[in-house]
Parts: structure tokens; C-alpha cells; sequence
């Protein structure tokens, strides 16, 4: 299969300084150096955020964060891919999956992950398929997972749901559980299914009562925090873009008081908030220009994350 891309390191970096306690410390004041590139009626913006974590300690581990892969197994011939798909407005931008490409996408991102990042674990908050009956694209899309050298650990997103009374069953039987948790190197890490009911946040709530002495991490498909912008944008873009009973997770989170961060997908855009002392991370579309999966490291004094953006490989 030929190469679509290389890998760079070119989109984000995010440093977050963490207290002795382990207690994540207030950010210094945010900065949006942008450099605007226009080339052919394309915009590409470039944010970079540094936030004063120092030190050349070697990282406890390092987590890999996928999302919305929308495989499919019927790829079409063509996407419908144009210059509109390199606009970025404050970060947030337009959406066109690139379906026909998809195989080769997760394909070359898998081979990338295990030969140059090396993660510890990989997260995939959700979306594993373009549609939730495509039970074939999803045991494709797990075969093609399969091929990690560590493991992963999936959750569900709302494209991953079939149709008929059970609507997760498709992925649980590809996939497995819809909620639950592990521990990793003295940390605590949540999965937590699309549209939580009453009877998931009490087990969200009984799993964190049990682990008051780890930090945490929560992973999830739909975001729990985005900005005004996003929101406004995301009607037209990416309906219903804020988790379900988003408030109660929130109020779980934070009486807990020892979760450190929050992993999610669905807004196909690469965006990182603080409230309270939780820092809201989402990562951008697998699929979609520029094709992106973020890298998270984890230290004894702080999270440092960053963004791999593909770089086309030219044609010779």
C-alpha cells in the first residue's frame, strides 16, 4: 500500500506544570503567536501554547490519543476534499472526512505510532466506524488496532451505534465493555460510554470512590467543556457537540478532586480548556485534513502534550 504521508510535529504543544502534591498548578496567561499562510485560497493556522514546565526528566509513560477514526468498509472512490477543508477559525475548522482514504490513514498512523512514538497505551475516544451497521468496518477497524505493540483501550462514540433496541451492541461485540476502568503506572484511567444515563454516572461515581488516592484521567467521546465559538460553529458543523448530563459528570469531577484531566473526540478539532483544576482536552479527527492524533506525556511534575499533523509525502 503506497505512503499517503509522513508524520510532523507541527500543529501544538501544550506544557501543563503540576504541584509536588500533585495537584495541577494555575496556567500562566495564555499566548496565540499565529502564523497565517495563504497559498492558493488555503489558510492554515498554527497555535502554539507553552506553559512554563521544565526539566529533561524522562516521562512515567506516554499515552497516544486517537479519535474518530469513521472507518468504513466501503470506502468511496472519492472524497469530497476542498480548499474550505484547511480553514481554521481560532482553532476550530470546517469537517470532511476523507472516507476513501480511511484504510490507509489508520493503517500508516498504526505503522507510524509503533515505529517512531512507542506509546505506553493508546486511547480512542470513540468513533471507530462512519456508521454504527458497519459491523464489517469495525472488525476491520480493530483488526487494524490489533497491530499496535501496546495496548489500547477503546471507547464508544455515537457513530459507533447500530440500529434496533440494542443500539451498542455491535460494538460490544467487536470491542467489548462499554464503561470501565484500569490503572497504569500509579495513575487512574476512565472510559465513559456516549450518552451516560443516571445508572453510568453512579458507576462513574462508585469507580471514583474506590480510587481517591490515584490521579485520574477521564476519557469520553463528546467534549464536557468548548468555547462559545465552537459551540455556535458546531450547530452548523457538529450538532450537539457538549456530553450529555455534562453539569453531573462535571460535579462528579470535581468533588472527587483528584482528576487531572479529560480526554475526548466528536468536535473533530484539536482544543484544550482549564476549569477548576482540570485541564478539557480534545483531539482532532483522524481522517480529516491534515490527519492528526495527539501524543500525551506523562511526568512525576507535570503533562506535556503535543499534536502529530501528517505531512503529505511528495510525488516524485
Amino acid at each position: 500500500m503506497t505512503k499517503l504521508f509522513l508524520y510532523d510535529n507541527i500543529e501544538l504543544i501544550i506544557q501543563n506544570k503540576v504541584s509536588k502534591k500533585g495537584y495541577i498548578m494555575p496556567l500562566k496567561k495564555l499566548q496565540f503567536p499565529a502564523i497565517i499562510c495563504v497559498a492558493l485560497i488555503t489558510v492554515i493556522v498554527i497555535h502554539r501554547f507553552s506553559f512554563g514546565a521544565s526539566g529533561k526528566e524522562p516521562a512515567q509513560f506516554t499515552i497516544v490519543h486517537l479519535t474518530d477514526i469513521h472507518y468504513t468498509s466501503a470506502p468511496p472512490k472519492t472524497s469530497p476534499l476542498t480548499w474550505k477543508d484547511h480553514i481554521r477559525i481560532l482553532g476550530y475548522k470546517l469537517h470532511t472526512k476523507n472516507l476513501a482514504k480511511c484504510p490507509q490513514i489508520l493503517q500508516h498512523t498504526v505503522e507510524y505510532i509503533n515505529e517512531k512514538i512507542k506509546p505506553d497505551l493508546v486511547i480512542v475516544t470513540g468513533d471507530m466506524v462512519d456508521r454504527g451497521n458497519d459491523k464489517e468496518g469495525m472488525e476491520q477497524a480493530k483488526d487494524m488496532l490489533d497491530k499496535l505493540n501496546c495496548t489500547y483501550y477503546p471507547v464508544i462514540g455515537d457513530h459507533d451505534l447500530n440500529s434496533g433496541l440494542d443500539k451498542k451492541k455491535n460494538y460490544k461485540d467487536v470491542f467489548g465493555k462499554i464503561n470501565y476502568s484500569f490503572d497504569y503506572n500509579e495513575w487512574h484511567i476512565i472510559m465513559l460510554g456516549i450518552y451516560p444515563d443516571d445508572s453510568d454516572l453512579t458507576w462513574l461515581q462508585n469507580d471514583l470512590d474506590k480510587n481517591t488516592d490515584k490521579p485520574s484521567i477521564l476519557c469520553l467521546h463528546r467534549m464536557l467543556v468548548a468555547s462559545r465559538l465552537m459551540k455556535k460553529l458546531s450547530k452548523r458543523y457538529c450538532p450537539e457537540i457538549i456530553s450529555p448530563q455534562t453539569d453531573k459528570i462535571i460535579k462528579i469531577l470535581n468533588n472527587h478532586g483528584r482528576i487531572k484531566a479529560v480526554l475526548s473526540g466528536h468536535s473533530h478539532t484539536n482544543y484544550m480548556a482549564k476549569k477548576g483544576d482540570i485541564y478539557y482536552i480534545s483531539t482532532a479527527c483522524l481522517i480529516e485534513i491534515p490527519y492528526q492524533f495527539r501524543v500525551i506525556k506523562i511526568y512525576n511534575n507535570k503533562i506535556s502534550t503535543s499534536v502529530k499533523t501528517a505531512k503529505p509525502l511528495k510525488k516524485r
